[in-house]
């Protein structure tokens, strides 16, 4: 990203479903015309098993509101070279849940790709 912003590369375009506002004049490859390219950097948390519902929900609504603070969506991984979001547990398993079905696709023997 860096040498992108300095000129010293041209990006030519991006994997996320939306423009980075780091690189506004980098398209998606959606702009670009190509279909379904959306592979994002997933990052997640986890707590320990078995902790209390109420807990998790707690958590992750601290988390959530600390991602809209401007310093700590831009710090690194957390925005500096991406876009930070953050999803609700229905939210991520549904998005997990597509993730796994498109990635499928590319391991299935159809796709020809063998582990050697």
């Amino acid at each position: 990203m860096p040498h992108i912003q300095a000129g010293k590369l041209r990006g030519l375009a991006i994997s996320t479903p939306k423009r980075l506002p780091q690189l506004p004049d980098v398209p998606t490859f959606e702009e670009e015309g190509i279909r379904g390219f959306d592979v994002d950097q997933l990052v997640r948390r986890h707590g320990a098993a078995g902790t209390p519902r109420e807990i998790v929900q707690k958590l992750n609504a601290d988390i959530n509101k600390a991602m809209q603070v401007p310093e700590v969506a831009r710090a690194p991984g957390g925005g500096r070279h991406a876009a930070a979001t953050s999803r609700a547990r229905p939210q991520f398993e549904a998005f997990m849940k597509a993730e796994v079905a498109k990635y499928a696709k590319l391991i299935k023997p159809s796709a020809n790709i063998r582990i050697e």
